[in-house]
């Protein structure tokens, strides 16, 4: 979900495999910098909290996850590491 203006973007899954995952995360991610213009660079793993968010968000700079690792692995925080992460 963006931040700022709340849109959301889903990808239906058949699985929740490491390889299935991270190939819709760089597909999302690609996406997500072609929309803002920035890049994404890092990856925090922590418990959503309705509260913990700014209104006035900045563009595009992080992936927020719910700690699962799925989400959190080192082949996608390695991916955003370099640059640029394409598919």
């Amino acid at each position: 979900m963006d931040g700022f203006s709340r849109f959301v973007k889903f990808y239906l899954l058949k699985s929740k495999t490491e390889g299935e995952v991270n190939m819709y995360m760089k597909q999302y991610i690609a996406w997500a910098e072609r929309q803002r213009g920035s890049r994404i660079n890092e990856v925090i793993s922590r418990d959503y909290d309705t509260e913990d968010h700014d209104e006035g968000a900045e563009p595009v700079k992080q992936v927020l996850t719910d700690k699962g690792q799925k989400f959190c692995n080192g082949v996608m925080e390695n991916c955003l590491r370099e640059e640029p992460c394409l598919l």
